[in-house]
Order: C-alpha cells, then structure tokens, then sequence
C-alpha cells in the first residue's frame, strides 16, 4: 500500500496511489472519504460474519482509499463496514467508489498484529 499526501482546501491529506485509476487521484474534500467496495468477508480477523447477516442486511465493507482533510478518524487502507445507502456513486475509468460522510462508516476493522 502506497500512501501518499495531496494538499485540499490547504490541508494535507493521505491517499492510497496504489487503488488510485489509472493514475489519477480522486481526493474527498471536508469530512468525506472515499471508498473502494469489498464483498463482505465471512472472517476478518477474529470478527465472524454469519451468513444470515451477510447474504439479508443491506450492510456492505470496502477499504478507505482517500480522506478529506476533516476527517478524525480513518485512515486510508482502513477496511470499513457502512449501509448500503450511504454516499454517492462515483465511477472512474471502470472503478465505482463511494463517497461519503466520515460519520456515515459505521465500523473499522484494524488488525492487532
């Protein structure tokens, strides 16, 4: 993972280059981020998701690619579980990312190890 620094609205803010299309740089501004979606994992790290809430709960998870300057709380690589109504669509180069709120992410799930 690749992380870089951008300047928005006269901050810096991290970026992941590496999920980045074809080398351009999609940057969130305020508090949104900017996420790649996953499927859901059954396993990520010691967090079992069962298959009844997998496969019926309008739940997705994605990783943080990019953050605007105002957010807290979350890093780029974060993977990250928010509902499936949250954001905005934005497609570039053949990739979909969702932007949304920073307070829109309902879970982190960081590794210990």
């Amino acid at each position: 993972m690749s992380k870089n620094i951008a300047k928005v609205c006269g901050k810096e803010v991290p970026y992941d280059e590496g999920m980045m299309p074809n080398g351009r740089v999609i940057l969130p501004l305020f508090n949104k981020v900017l996420i790649r979606k996953d499927d859901a994992p059954e396993k990520k790290g010691v967090i079992w998701i069962p298959p009844t809430v997998r496969d019926s709960q309008p739940v997705l998870s994605g990783t943080i690619v990019a953050v605007g300057p105002d957010v807290k709380y979350l890093l780029p690589g974060d993977y990250v579980v928010f509902s499936q109504y949250s954001g905005s669509q934005i497609k570039v180069d053949g990739q979909t990312y969702t932007a949304m709120k920073e307070e829109d992410v309902h879970v982190i799930i960081r590794s210990i190890m």
